[in-house]
């Protein structure tokens, strides 16, 4: 007999079998030769032979990969991947065992980390027109579209959760080079920045839930705990001007632009009136959120960005553990691999101790948990905190988007070599045609190979004890066919820099931990 729900699905990790025996169950003495075979016992009782479930989602065909030589953070990868795939429905869902509600921060956030795995130029195009469809006369775009259920509070009306009107188009234009829904929906968007603009006090959005989710020791799972919520709020407001105004100037609404260029630079203004010490060179309460929100917004002055950078370090050390949340973790992580400190980053996510993905692995987790700590009471299938395959790809591997063009006709490939790794790769298949990464340690050197689709161009770091002596194909570099030295600036830092056209390259260069 074959069965599935015709209307539903259905998320779950154990499944309940009543009324048959197991294969393997010793057979009772009075049970010998039953009259059916092994389908069943003398008494009618059946026997198991197999049970085989189908795992939905979207049909989205898979454009990256990853792998390492670290086999904790490849199960970490698979982690993440079985939430993000089990929830990969016609809405990015929550969960697929409880609400399953399309909650828009997932969206935007894991946005990256997902676009990295899967092709979703089609779901995400789509998710953008429920935004639109959704939004209220007053401007509101609520937590979850389509709203097929209308919560209250933060719980509808949430800066964070909201700012994906704004925030996917944009990003469907920087990946896929998609311009028409730009088009479609910059009136949500402006609609949606005005809503903001009219619920601010001095250009400060203070309401919402803030970090969702983030973690102290002893501490609940919901509405943001060591973040205020005017920082996260207020800060994706900046956030969504600055993306209106790039989307105004990309449509030609020159107007417009320098009306919002102008908002933008009034609400930094506030933002940092209200919220930074330029004593101690932190913002609010200096939670991990509250200094690397700033930090990988681009909001944190340049000459006072090394202090800031040099705080959040000192507060994840003292504190060991993850505490950004929901909203926070990306943002964590982008302003420490932005920092050049990505070092960090594996010390706080490249172990199995509480709090983190580790730590969930430990506790028999099969996909990504709502909480860092796992606890029983949560979802423990929500993709929401795994953000990290976003570093893994685009650090870890080096697969970058340069930010001078979109849809990788120019690309940046940069590897972090951190920690006790050995190895890494990866490739990404964009739109313009396969981006590859790879890259090995032998005892005294590095082997880089690196391969650029037709009609691209790539901005390639080469990790070297002595730039100088980096090869390509067994000559040195610079002479090699289609590579040019791009100066000495990332010398200082331990890399060699090149230009290359589109092919396949193998670099080798001297190194040491």
């Amino acid at each position: 007999e074959t069965w599935h729900p015709r209307f539903t699905y259905y998320g779950f990790r154990y499944l309940q079998v009543e009324g048959a025996a197991p294969p393997d169950e010793p057979e009772r003495p009075n049970d010998a030769g039953a009259p059916d075979g092994p389908r069943a016992r003398r008494d009618g009782t059946p026997v198991l032979l197999a049970i085989r479930g189908e795992f939905l989602r979207s049909s989205a065909r898979r454009v990256g990969s990853f792998a390492c030589s670290s086999r904790l953070y490849e199960r970490i990868d698979s982690l993440v991947d079985w939430a993000v795939g089990s929830n990969l429905q016609s809405v990015l869902t929550d969960c697929p065992h409880r609400e399953k509600l399309g909650w828009l921060e997932v969206a935007h956030l894991m946005g990256p980390s997902i676009i990295g795995s899967y092709d979703v130029a089609a779901l995400y195009a789509k998710i953008a027109r429920d935004t639109t469809e959704s939004q209220l006369p007053s401007g509101l775009v609520p937590d979850i579209a389509p709203e097929y259920t209308v919560f209250s509070g933060g719980f509808r009306d949430s800066p964070e959760w909201g700012s994906a009107c704004v925030l996917l188009p944009w990003m469907l234009h920087e990946w896929y080079g998609d311009r028409s829904v730009l088009e479609e929906s910059y009136e949500t968007m402006k609609r949606y920045v005005e809503y903001l603009a009219s619920t601010a006090s001095g250009h400060i959005v203070s309401h919402g839930l803030g970090d969702w989710a983030d973690f102290v020791k002893g501490g609940g799972v919901g509405a943001s705990q060591l973040t205020p919520r005017e920082l996260t709020a207020t800060a994706i407001y900046w956030e969504d001007i600055r993306v209106l105004a790039k989307t105004a100037r990309l449509l030609g609404k020159t107007s417009d632009a320098e009306t919002y260029e102008k908002r933008a630079d009034d609400v930094k203004a506030a933002f940092h009136a209200k919220l930074f010490d330029p004593r101690a060179n932190r913002y609010a309460t200096g939670s991990q959120t509250s200094l690397a929100m700033p930090l990988a917004l681009g909001m944190v002055a340049g000459d006072r960005r090394p202090a800031v950078v040099e705080n959040l370090i000192a507060e994840i050390r003292e504190r060991d553990y993850i505490t950004a949340g929901d909203v926070g973790f990306r943002y964590l992580l982008r302003a420490l691999a932005g920092a050049g400190r990505s070092d960090i980053i594996f010390d706080l996510t490249h172990r199995t101790t509480l709090p983190g993905y580790g730590y969930q692995l430990e506790q028999g987790a099969t996909s990504l948990t709502e909480a860092w700590d796992g606890r029983r009471v949560v979802s423990h299938n929500h993709c929401m905190l795994g953000h990290i395959q976003e570093w893994f790809r685009s650090d870890l591997v080096g697969i970058q988007r340069d930010p001078r063009a979109t849809a990788f006709r120019e690309i940046v490939i940069r590897p972090r070599i951190v920690g006790d790794l050995r190895a890494a790769g990866g490739h990404y298949d964009s739109i313009r045609g396969r981006i590859e990464s790879r890259w090995r340690l032998e005892e005294d050197a590095l082997e880089m190979e690196v391969a650029i689709p037709p009609g691209c161009a790539a901005t390639v770091h080469v990790p070297a004890a002595d730039p100088a002596r980096v090869t390509e194909s067994d000559v040195p570099a610079a002479r090699a066919e289609g590579v040019a030295r791009a100066g000495s600036a990332g010398d200082a830092d331990g890399e060699a820099v090149f230009r290359v056209l589109s092919g396949r390259y193998r670099f080798r260069a001297p190194w040491k931990r």
